[in-house]
Parts: C-alpha cells; sequence; structure tokens
C-alpha cells in the first residue's frame, strides 16, 4: 500500500528517495492513516503547525502496523486550516516515538503505538496536495481490505489445522475426539467456513 501511495501521489524526489529502497527491500514504509483513531478515541489526534519551510508535527497515533521496524510512516495530520494532509515521516527524526503494541496474534506483523513531539517535517514531505489525506486515506483502506482479508483467512485455516491436530491427539471417554461425530460436524463446519472465505478473498 505505501509503494502503491508514493508511485501514485508522490513527487519526483519521492519517488526517487523511497521507491528503489522498498523494490529492493532496503527500505520499509508503514502506511497508516488518523481515520482509525476516532474509532479508538485518540486523546491527541495529529496537527501540523507551520514552522519555516515545513511543519511541526504533534499528537499520537494509537496503534501503527510496522511501527516498530518502518523506516518511515505515512500519516494524515490536521493544518491550522483544518484540513487533513498525508505526510512522511522518517523515524530517525528528532520527537519521533514509537512504543512496542503486544498482540495476541498478527506476530509477523509488529506494531505500535506512535508519538510525536514537535516533529519538523519540510514541504517536501507532503505526500500529494494539501488537503488530499482524506482521499489517499480512502485508498488505503479500500486496497487494505484485501490484505486484511488475506491474513485473516490464513489465521482461519491454521486454526483449523491446530483443532484437527488437537482433536486427533485428546483422548476422551477413551477415544480420541476425532473419531466422535460431534467433533467432526464441527470441524466440517470450520473447514466449509475456510473454504468459503478463500473464494471470497
Amino acid at each position: 500500500t505505501a509503494l502503491h501511495l508514493l508511485y501514485r501521489y508522490g513527487n519526483k524526489s519521492q519517488r526517487q528517495r523511497f521507491i528503489p529502497s522498498l523494490m529492493a527491500g532496503r527500505a520499509l514504509v508503514a502506511p497508516t492513516i488518523v481515520l482509525t483513531e476516532v474509532a479508538a478515541h485518540s486523546t491527541e489526534p495529529l496537527r501540523a503547525e507551520p514552522d519555516g519551510d515545513g511543519y511541526r508535527l504533534n499528537g499520537s497515533l494509537s496503534y501503527v502496523p510496522l511501527g516498530p521496524i518502518a523506516d518511515c510512516v505515512i500519516i494524515n495530520a490536521t493544518t491550522v486550516e483544518g484540513a487533513d494532509s498525508a505526510v512522511i515521516v522518517n523515524r530517525r527524526s528528532e520527537g519521533f516515538e514509537t512504543i512496542p503494541v503486544a498482540l495476541m496474534g498478527l506476530r509477523s506483523l509488529p506494531g505500535a503505538r506512535l508519538k510525536l513531539h514537535a516533529v519538523h517535517v519540510t514541504n517536501d514531505d507532503l505526500l500529494g496536495e494539501m488537503g488530499s489525506g482524506r482521499v489517499l486515506s480512502d485508498l488505503t483502506v479500500l486496497r487494505s481490505q484485501a490484505t486484511i482479508g488475506a491474513v485473516a483467512l490464513g489465521i482461519s485455516k491454521a486454526a483449523t489445522q491446530e483443532a484437527v491436530r488437537y482433536s486427533k491427539a485428546r483422548v476422551q471417554f477413551g477415544m480420541p475426539l476425532a473419531k466422535m461425530q460431534a467433533t467432526r460436524n464441527k470441524i466440517a463446519n470450520l473447514s466449509a467456513g475456510v473454504e468459503a472465505a478463500r473464494l471470497l478473498v
């Protein structure tokens, strides 16, 4: 998603700075959106205040996928004019802080809480036109839906396989659970649901 955003909306300088490294696997950019913070009841919305040749960013995000390891983060920040704009923020910027968030699942997708304390970004860090943050957010959501569906499908398949393994190993009333019709019905329903989800994704 980040690569698509940079390719479609980035200027020539941004494309040269990020796309080669992303394509080669030398860099990682985490796209995130401020829209999720409304549901999360964020108490520190991201704000962008004019400062010289750019802006100073202040605020926080409750959850940023790839936050602990991403080299840069694409965020939405609200300017004094009230417009949401997408900004590329380097994790090495002064005032950039990430706090790892422990998750029950999705261990291959580390997340973090993001805090920005007067982080300076230049006008060249603005992704797309000023005020186009909502458009980029909607695009990020649309492109992420298929990915999220695939992740959920993989987890469901793994859970079903674990249920099968456990039912064969666990002995109850003198026989493995897998030999009981009630257990077989449940596993069959699980398998059917996973297969239906696979066709949708």
